[in-house]
């Protein structure tokens, strides 16, 4: 079984695949690019797979697309929505958020966490939407979506804020409650990515150079627990923009910093720095790293100045090592602008043994000889 990775190539305007099954060696395998028709693939920003699609945001091209990844090696453009302002609310597509039959899209330009109905994947549909910066919905600039239970949360560039909305009916979504302030005490300016684990959200403030850290056990009301801040050592969060969990670590990519930084969370109160990597171009390939993906001993980034999907081996958190990349603007690899990235395995079909007929008994004619 292999272990592949699609990544969305924001320069390339491009879906790629990469075999990842040697961390040290990854392997292109195909990929699909394109801005506007037929792909509308322009700027491709941010990728889910949910069973054989990818679920693909193209900033440029204000879309959701969804592409066949049945087969790794040939991916096929399945169908689309897109448009700025009315009637799908899909201006400056930049998060999004796929569960059951829904895709909750974050549309930056449009400054609105817009709903789209999927359960069609060759006709996509506008469900619902809401809008607006500042009061009373505050989802200025929305650039991420997390969905957790029946909640949506949404980070906001433009009002710092981390916004939860209401998602209990996808057709009439309402605003429920936000946290929001750059600087103490909430050090929420510019929040990038948000990953939510169990009651506690953390959120990657770019401006803030924080990874902030937020307990929503009651999403009407959430509250700030904790920070750890600061450019450079010694916490190499300068320009904070991915974050995502596993286990008790905390992985944040930094992209002032140019850095993969680890952080012991197991008391989320109290964040501990625990080791990083840095640095543009080689020898580690960590230039603007905009997608953090930790996976078993490794973590794939996409370093989107690198145009590099670079895979970091955390085997011990202190002293993360480079373990391996693969990069390049256009052929042969397709990873200009790489930033996101999604994982899935795949097993190659086993090939049907031809069938042969039998061969037919025939009957000699009888000879008249005893």
């Amino acid at each position: 079984m292999a272990f592949y990775l699609a990544v969305a190539a924001f320069n390339d305007n491009a879906l790629t695949i990469v075999d990842a099954t040697n961390p040290a060696s990854p392997a292109f395998i195909g990929s699909i690019a394109g801005a506007g028709p037929p792909n509308f693939l322009g700027a491709a920003t941010l990728v889910q797979i949910v069973t054989h699609y990818a679920y693909v945001t193209a900033f440029a091209d204000n879309s959701l697309t969804i592409i066949d990844i049945a087969d790794p090696t040939a991916p096929v453009f399945v169908g689309h929505i897109a448009g700025a302002g009315a009637p799908n609310f899909l201006g400056g597509a930049t998060g999004f958020h796929v569960i059951g039959h829904y895709a909750y899209v974050a549309a930056f330009t449009d400054n609105s966490l817009t709903i789209i109905d999927i359960t069609n994947k060759a006709a996509p549909a506008f469900v619902a939407n809401i809008a607006g910066i500042g009061a009373p919905n505050f989802l200025g600039g929305p650039y991420c979506v997390r969905i957790n239970g029946n909640q949506a949360y949404v980070t906001t560039h433009l009002d710092n804020s981390l916004t939860i909305i209401d998602i209990t009916n996808p057709a009439a979504p309402v605003f429920l409650s936000n946290i929001a302030g750059a600087g103490a005490p909430n050090f929420l300016d510019t929040p990038a990515e948000v990953n939510i684990d169990g009651n506690t959200a953390y959120v990657a403030a770019i401006n803030d150079n924080s990874l902030s850290i937020f307990n929503i056990t009651n999403p009407a009301a959430p509250v700030f627990l904790s920070n750890i801040a600061g450019a450079g050592a010694p916490n190499f969060l300068g320009g904070a923009t991915a974050v995502k969990i596993l286990g008790n670590y905390a992985y944040v990519g930094a992209i002032a910093d140019n850095s993969l930084s680890i952080f012991d969370i197991t008391n989320p109160a109290a964040p501990i720095f625990v080791g990083h990597i840095a640095g543009a171009g080689a020898p580690n390939f960590l230039n603007m790293p905009t997608g953090v993906l930790p996976c078993v001993n490794h973590v794939y980034v996409g370093a989107q100045g690198d145009n590099s999907l670079t895979a970091i081996d955390v085997t011990n958190p202190a002293i993360p090592a480079f373990a391996g990349h693969l990069a390049g603007i256009g052929a042969p690899n397709f990873l200009g602008g790489a930033s996101n990235s999604f994982y899935f395995t795949y097993t190659p079909p086993t090939p049907t043994p031809p069938v042969y007929p039998k061969p037919s008994v025939q009957t000699l004619p009888a000879t008249g000889v005893t």
